[in-house]
């Protein structure tokens, strides 16, 4: 006997969330419809603290979000969820907490919690 549990803000639908440990050298691709975000992870001496790039192809409908020196223990994360594109007129948001998954300092895995949201209601999409 199957359930369906639908998980909703007051602003948004929960579209999918979890989280995901990998190796620091591994991206973390999702598919959303017909669009793939691709999130790397690096580690760059020429950046001060963590910082986050995007870069869009948009002839293959693909963004990539390089997270340079994520490696705290604790977690880096945003605040607030960040508008990432837009999915049958609605704005598509994401929100992300990243940390390095052990106290060691050497260590190449990451934990990765995630949540992609989908703004109720009619937005004005571009």
């Amino acid at each position: 006997m199957g359930m369906d549990i639908k998980v909703t803000t007051n602003n948004c639908d929960v579209l999918s969330n979890g989280s995901i440990l990998i190796s620091n050298n591994q991206d973390l691709i999702f598919k959303i419809a017909d669009l793939t975000y691709v999130l790397k992870f690096v580690s760059n001496t020429t950046v001060t603290g963590p910082k986050v790039e995007s870069n869009n192809d948009n002839a293959s409908k693909t963004m990539t979000l390089t997270f340079s020196n994520f490696n705290n223990t604790l977690g880096i994360y945003n605040t607030e969820p960040i508008v990432l594109g837009f999915l049958n007129g609605k704005q598509l948001l994401f929100n992300y907490r990243i940390s390095r998954a052990n106290h060691l300092p050497d260590s190449n895995q990451i934990l990765v919690y995630y949540t992609w949201f989908l703004t109720k209601g009619e937005n004005n999409a571009k």
